[in-house]
């Protein structure tokens, strides 16, 4: 489950599971990878929770419309 409380000190924090903040998902975008699983792959890592992948997918496509804003400012999910 995402540490919120530490999601909110850091909004660059998109993964508090892998600790990997904005730049680490954009390096990983920036050499094509495109996919969720890819990108945490990528790090060497893999989903855990999963409640960071609308983040993800945001910073990926640009598209929030199917996020809810709290999921990308302190990753609350709806409940």
């Amino acid at each position: 489950m995402m540490d919120i409380e530490r999601k909110k000190k850091d909004p660059t924090l998109v993964c508090t599971c892998n600790d990997l903040y904005v730049e680490d998902i954009q390096e990983a975008i920036d050499d094509g990878e495109q996919d969720y699983d890819e990108i945490m792959q990528y790090h060497y890592t893999q989903p855990r929770c999963g409640d960071c992948e609308c983040h993800v997918r945001y910073l990926v496509t640009g598209d929030n419309s199917r996020c809810d804003i709290k999921e990308l400012v302190c990753g609350e999910n709806k409940s």
